[in-house]
């Protein structure tokens, strides 16, 4: 991403930022077909200003430099997390109207097994260097698929699948823009208020 600041006769100059996208072009269309989607669900996101189809570069609305993390405090954090969650709730009642499931994949049982497994190949085996005994292997197993079974008979809806304090802009003061969507599925209706509450980059007492 780079912004791009145009300057034209009798015209006040204008930020945009370039999106270059050329080694990542199934990206480039999934990013366009959510942004639209999430505009047509009344979402603050980038507007789109230019497509080029062969090289993949996309000319966007530049929301500016202020994500949520760097704003939030003890002061505000109650009023900036309710606007997060009333987006949220825009987003899904405003979705519930279209078929999302044949529109974005659905993170499923299948999408889920492959997820936790990171756990095991990368936290597990590559960071601490575990080598699990196959007593410990079934009991994870087990354990996985108990949650993912239960995960899997949640309420599904349109899910972003990166809502944390990084991927929210600051609008004009209190306005929150929506970025970084292009992996949004079609999944259980409390993923996003988790990947909120329970940001990675900040934490909060209960």
């Amino acid at each position: 991403y780079y912004r791009v600041v145009a300057e034209h006769p009798n015209q006040s100059t204008k930020n945009m930022i370039l999106m270059d996208a050329h080694q990542a072009a199934e990206k480039t269309e999934q990013f366009i077909f959510v942004d639209k989607l999430l505009a047509s669900l009344a979402i603050r996101v980038p507007e789109i200003y230019y497509i080029h189809d062969e090289q993949n570069y996309l000319l966007l609305e530049d929301l500016g430099n202020i994500q949520l993390l760097e704003v939030l405090n003890e002061q505000n954090v109650n009023q900036f997390y309710s606007n997060a969650l009333n987006t949220l709730a825009t987003m899904q009642v405003n979705a519930a109207n279209i078929d999302i499931s044949k529109a974005l994949p659905t993170f499923d049982i299948v999408h889920m097994s492959s997820e936790v497994q990171l756990f095991h190949d990368w936290f597990l085996t590559k960071h601490l260097k575990l080598d699990l005994d196959k007593a410990s292997q079934k009991m994870l197993q087990n354990t996985f698929d108990q949650l993912l079974q239960t995960i899997e008979s949640f309420p599904k809806t349109l899910i972003h699948r990166d809502y944390h304090s990084r991927n929210l802009m600051v609008i004009n003061q209190n306005e929150l823009g929506v970025i970084d969507f292009q992996d949004a599925m079609y999944g259980p209706r409390a993923y996003d208020v988790v990947s909120l509450l329970k940001d990675c980059y900040i934490v909060w007492d209960e």
